[in-house]
């Protein structure tokens, strides 16, 4: 095999690049609390006055969606291209409403409007959940043809919903317990966790939260405790947190409360070894700007947008570049924790190989021409955790963790 070594140190990969990020304008006319990355090209935003805004290439054109109503757009869902979701509250102490479209967002039918809703998740296409400002969740089984009010221990607001199935879910609210259920939400666990505002949960046991004061916490006990990572943005008011993929995930805020005043201070952290460490991402479009993040989504493919304040939405325009999809874990990689020196198995359609470390950068990239068993010896890197990308040739990346002790 014949093969061309480069090595690069504290390079950006070009597909984690932190750096290329986008603000688009929007036709909206103020906040966009909500995003929902439908497919790689179909994405919706809403937020103040009723706003929602909708591209379907991408986010280079935006184009106003009426709902016909003013409420505030706090959560939006679609369960694929045609049907879809909208929680809404009305921001004057009336009631909001809960919306439903069954054709792709050109027109929207009031489904109940009997609450403030602030949030939702769908674990079918049959069973929802929304969450509501009194402490109340909101539950269909049927696509809306009927609903159950479910009551928790607390009247506070609801910041987040989030449901594995069916019938385990979890919830938090204003009061700062974070509370799980195992029946459908026919009862319901409370857990005190100070300051925790919105939850990631990968599985019944494994999941993240952020918090008020600009902590994100690692559960593997399905929230009975979290250990936390402190971040450098002490006091910042996380606002979202989701993953792509088991390794790749976000956080976006943030609100600086510090001086007895609040400021709005946008920050995007993200981690590449499944929340292990988290990278801060000082080059976004908005650093020491007035305006903030509040909700992140990826399209299918990878690709992070963000809704944000002044009607504006972000795009990481880097991620995605020539890659259709990434498929996680299934390099073989052998030993695997190991001292430096390791053998990869290689695909018979690789085009290069890159090692790199959890914070993205570049260590070392291989051109391949042939697929064979490729060895390695980094005894000269420092223990710690890898990553080692495998781009085919049909535009796929493959992504493993790699181990040096």
């Amino acid at each position: 095999m014949k093969t061309v070594l480069i090595i690069l140190v504290s390079i950006t990969f070009a597909l984690d690049s932190y750096s290329q990020w986008s603000d688009m304008n929007t036709p909206a006319s103020y906040h966009l609390y909500a995003i929902e990355a439908v497919t790689d090209n179909i994405i919706f935003a809403g937020g103040y006055g009723g706003s929602l805004v909708k591209t379907t290439d991408a986010g280079s054109n935006w184009e106003i969606v009426p709902i016909g109503s003013n409420d505030w757009i706090n959560s939006i869902h679609f369960h694929n291209e045609n049907n879809g979701w909208l929680a809404t509250s009305s921001g004057n102490s009336t009631t909001g409403n809960i919306y439903k479209t069954s054709n792709g967002g050109a027109t929207w039918t009031s489904e109940r409007n009997l609450e403030e809703y602030s949030s939702m998740s769908w674990p079918t296409e049959q069973v929802g959940y929304f969450g509501t400002w009194n402490g109340t969740i909101i539950k269909t089984i049927d696509s809306g043809q009927s609903w159950t009010v479910i009551n928790l221990p607390t009247t506070e607001n609801i910041n987040d919903l989030q449901f594995i199935d069916a019938q385990i879910g979890f919830a938090t609210s204003t009061d700062y317990y974070l509370y799980r259920t195992i029946d459908g939400g026919n009862s319901w666990e409370a857990i005190y966790q100070p300051m925790i505002r919105r939850i990631y949960f990968k599985d019944v046991i494994n999941g993240y939260c952020i918090t008020n004061s600009g902590e994100i916490g690692i559960t593997v006990d399905g929230g009975l405790t979290f250990s936390f990572w402190q971040s450098t943005f002490i006091n910042y008011k996380l606002s979202d947190i989701f993953f792509s993929s088991p390794m790749n995930g976000y956080v976006v805020g943030g609100l600086d409360c510090s001086n007895g005043s609040c400021v709005t201070k946008p920050v995007i952290l993200r981690t590449m070894d499944g929340g292990t460490s988290w990278v801060n991402d000082e080059n976004h479009p908005m650093i020491g700007m007035e305006k903030g993040f509040y909700q992140i989504d990826c399209t299918p493919s990878g690709t992070p947008f963000i809704s944000g304040s002044h009607a504006l939405v972000y795009k990481n325009v880097s991620l995605g570049l020539g890659v259709s999809s990434i498929l996680e874990d299934q390099i073989s990689i052998f030993p695997n924790p190991n001292n430096g020196k390791f053998s990869v198995r290689i695909a018979r359609n690789t085009e290069t190989i890159g090692i790199y470390s959890s914070s993205g950068q570049l260590i070392i990239e291989q051109s391949v021409n042939q697929p064979e068993t490729q060895n390695f010896d980094l005894n000269s890197v420092e223990s710690g955790i890898y990553f080692l990308h495998e781009k085919l040739k049909n535009g796929q990346l493959r992504r493993s963790k790699l181990i040096i002790e």
